[in-house]
C-alpha cells in the first residue's frame, strides 16, 4: 500500500533528526519543503531557505525570536502555542495539522505541518523539528475558505441573534455584525477576548460554564444566561467539526429571551473600556479616576443650567470631556462651538465672541458678523484656556452667564442667548486672581461645577491600554506589523512621567510606528523618551546666601533667564515656567517698574 503524505513526512523528520550536523544542514537546504527547528521556549533556532523565502524575512532578523509571536496570527496563537509545547514536553509524540503562517509581504499562507520531538543525548535540552508544505493554492482548501466566507456573509451576518466562533477556552475568534452592534464596538476589538470577560465582565470562566460538558460529550448545550447589563439570553453552544484549517472549536448562538431596551433608550455605560464621542473614534476609559470623570460628564449632559469648569494639565483630554458633556453617548445635533482663548489677540476677542454690527469699526463687514455666541445658540460654547481671556471681556462674559444676554460690538439691541458654557484651563485660576488677571466674581460663577482630570502619571492603569489602542490604530493606518508592547517597553511606559499626558503618549506611538516596522514595541524604539532633564530629575541647584535670601530678586532673576532662554518669546516662556502668559506679562511689568 502506498504511504500517505503524513507517513512520508514523519519518516523524513525521523531521518533528519538522526544525522550529524553537517549532513543535516546539507539535506535541509536541499529539501523542497519548509523546515524549521524550535527550542523549548518556542524560539526559532533554524529555518531552511524554502521557509525564509516564503515568509520574506532574513534569518538574522527572526532567528532567536518567539516563533508564535512572529509568524502565527493572534486569534490562533494560543492554540498553536499550546500544541507546540505539548510536542516539546513530549506529551504527544508528533503532530500533523494545518495552520496559518504570517509572511512579511504576501499575506498569510496555509501550511500543513508534521512536527516531532527532539532531545539532546543527556536529555537536558528539548526542541522540535517541523516539516511543512505550503498548501495555500490547494483547491480543496480554497473551497473550504470560500464556503466559510460565503456562509458568514449570507447567513451569519444577516440574523438578529448574537453569533460568535471561539476556541476550546472560550476565546472569541470571529463574530457577526449583530454582536458588534450589541456591544457597541468594532468586531476587531472583540477578537481575542474571552467570552466570560466580554459578556459577563468576569476575570475567570463562569462557575456554570457549559464548555467542559460540550468538549467532553461532544453534544450541543443549551443554557439560560444573564449578562453583566442584566439582560437575559438563551445560549446554544455547538462543537464544530475539524476541517484542518480553522482553529474554531465552538459556535455560540445567543437569542434574547425578553424584549431588549431599544438602543437609544439603553442606559449609557460609563464603567470603562471604549467610549464613542461624536467627531472622534472610540476613546479608552480604563482607570477609576477617568470613569468618575465620565460619570460626572454624563450627569452634566442632562442639565444645561450651570456652567462647567474643566481643569487639567495640557494633553489630558479636556476637550474630549467637554464634547462628551455636550454630545453624551448619542449623536447630538445642537452646535458645539469652541474657542481657544490663547489663540485670539485681545483686540479682536470681543468681536469674535459677541459679533459686531455693520460699521462698528474700520475694516469690518458692512453687514456685520455673527459671533461665536450666535453660532452656539441652543448648544454649547467651549472656551479653552479660559485663563487667557482678556480682563476687559470678563465682565461682559459674566453678564452672559447671569443675565443670558449681551450686546454685539457697535450694537444697541440686546441679544438673548441660550448657550451652555463649558470652560477649560491648564493653570490654577486662583493664582491668576491673586495676580489680578482674572476676575474673582467670574471665577466663582464658573466654578459652580468643577471637573478635575488627573494627569496621566496619576492614573497609570490608563497608560498601557491607551498605548495599545493607539498602536493598533496607527499600525493599521500605516500598514506596519506591530501587534503588541514587550514587557521591557511596558516598564518604560509605566515609569515615564508623561508631562504631555495623552497627547504625548499618542505622539510617541505615532513616532514608533512611523520609524520602525517590528512585531512589538521594544526598548530600543523608545530611547528618545529618556531626556537629560529626566536623568537629573529636573533638579535646580541654587547657592543659598549665608545671611538672608531676597526671594523676589531670585524670582525676577529666574524670569529673566527663562525669557532669554526662549529668545524673548513670552508664550514659550510662560509655558516653560508653568504660568499663564498674562501672569508672565504682569510679572514683566513689575520688573520694568523696578
Amino acid at each position: 500500500m502506498e504511504k500517505s503524505q503524513k507517513d512520508k513526512f514523519a519518516e523524513l523528520a525521523q531521518m533528519l533528526r538522526s544525522v550529524d550536523t553537517d549532513s543535516f544542514t546539507i539535506m535541509a537546504q536541499n529539501l523542497k519543503v519548509l523546515l524549521i527547528i524550535l527550542d523549548q521556549d518556542l524560539k526559532l533556532q533554524y529555518g531552511n531557505d524554502v521557509f525564509f523565502e516564503m515568509v520574506g524575512w532574513q534569518p538574522e532578523k527572526v532567528i532567536g525570536q518567539d516563533y508564535v509571536h512572529n509568524f502565527i496570527p493572534p486569534e490562533i496563537s494560543f492554540v498553536v502555542r499550546t500544541t507546540l509545547r505539548e510536542i516539546i514536553n513530549k506529551q504527544v509524540n508528533n503532530y500533523s495539522g494545518s495552520n496559518l503562517v504570517l509572511t512579511r509581504q504576501n499575506g498569510p499562507r496555509y501550511v500543513n505541518w508534521n512536527s516531532v520531538h527532539l532531545c539532546s543525548a543527556d536529555g537536558s535540552t528539548c526542541s522540535m523539528l517541523c516539516i511543512g508544505i505550503d498548501i495555500t493554492e490547494n483547491n480543496s482548501l480554497t473551497e473550504i475558505l470560500r464556503r466559510a466566507a460565503l456562509e458568514k456573509e449570507l447567513i451569519v451576518d444577516n440574523i438578529e441573534e448574537l453569533v460568535f466562533f471561539g476556541d476550546q477556552n472560550g476565546c472569541i475568534l470571529e463574530g457577526n455584525l449583530a454582536l458588534g452592534d450589541f456591544l457597541d464596538t468594532k468586531l476587531e476589538m472583540v477578537v481575542g477576548t474571552f467570552c466570560y470577560k466580554l459578556l459577563h465582565n468576569l476575570s475567570r470562566p463562569c462557575v456554570h460554564c457549559p464548555l467542559p460538558n460540550l468538549l467532553a460529550s461532544g453534544k450541543s448545550q443549551v443554557i439560560a444566561t444573564t449578562l453583566s447589563d442584566g439582560s437575559t439570553w438563551q445560549e446554544k453552544i455547538f462543537l464544530l467539526k475539524e476541517d484542518g484549517v480553522h482553529s474554531r472549536k465552538i459556535l455560540v448562538v445567543m437569542t434574547a429571551t425578553e424584549a431588549e431596551i431599544p438602543k437609544q433608550e439603553q442606559p449609557k455605560n460609563t464603567s470603562g473600556g471604549l467610549k464613542k464621542i461624536q467627531g472622534y473614534n472610540e476613546i479608552g476609559i480604563f482607570s477609576t479616576a477617568m470613569q468618575n470623570v465620565m460619570n460626572q460628564a454624563e450627569i452634566l449632559h442632562g442639565d444645561r443650567s450651570v456652567p462647567v469648569l474643566i481643569e487639567g494639565e495640557t494633553g489630558t483630554g479636556k476637550e474630549l470631556v467637554a464634547r462628551f458633556i455636550h454630545f453624551g453617548s448619542q449623536d447630538c445635533h445642537t452646535p458645539f462651538i469652541d474657542i481657544n482663548c490663547a489663540a485670539i489677540t485681545p483686540t479682536i476677542f470681543e468681536s469674535e465672541l459677541f459679533g459686531y454690527e455693520g460699521g462698528a469699526f474700520t475694516g469690518g463687514r458692512s453687514g456685520g458678523q455673527k459671533g461665536k455666541l450666535d453660532l452656539a445658540q441652543g448648544g454649547t460654547l467651549f472656551l479653552d484656556e479660559i485663563g487667557e481671556i482678556p480682563v476687559s471681556i470678563q465682565a461682559k462674559l459674566l453678564r452672559v452667564i447671569q443675565e443670558k444676554e449681551y450686546f454685539r460690538v457697535g450694537g444697541l439691541k440686546k441679544q438673548e442667548v441660550d448657550v451652555r458654557l463649558i470652560c477649560a484651563t491648564n493653570v490654577e485660576l486662583e493664582k491668576n486672581i491673586l495676580a489680578g488677571t482674572f476676575r474673582k466674581d467670574l471665577f466663582y460663577r464658573l466654578e459652580a461645577v468643577r471637573i478635575h482630570i488627573p494627569a496621566l502619571r496619576e492614573r497609570p492603569s490608563d497608560i498601557l491600554p491607551l498605548a495599545e489602542i493607539f498602536l493598533k490604530t496607527l499600525t493599521t493606518k500605516k500598514g506596519k506589523r506591530f501587534r503588541g508592547i514587550s514587557g521591557e517597553a511596558a516598564q518604560i511606559f509605566l515609569s515615564h512621567s508623561w508631562p504631555g499626558n495623552i497627547r504625548q503618549l499618542k505622539n510617541t506611538m505615532e513616532r514608533v510606528v512611523l520609524m520602525w516596522d517590528d512585531t512589538e514595541v521594544r526598548p530600543e524604539h523608545l530611547t528618545f523618551l529618556q531626556k537629560p532633564e529626566e536623568e537629573t530629575g529636573g533638579t535646580i541647584l541654587v547657592d543659598l546666601p549665608a545671611e538672608t535670601l531676597d526671594l523676589q530678586k531670585l524670582t525676577n532673576h529666574i524670569i529673566r533667564q527663562a525669557l532669554a532662554k526662549h529668545n524673548g518669546n513670552k508664550t514659550a516662556t510662560a509655558r516653560y515656567l508653568n504660568i499663564s502668559r498674562r501672569v508672565l506679562t504682569y510679572r514683566l511689568g513689575q520688573l520694568e517698574s523696578i
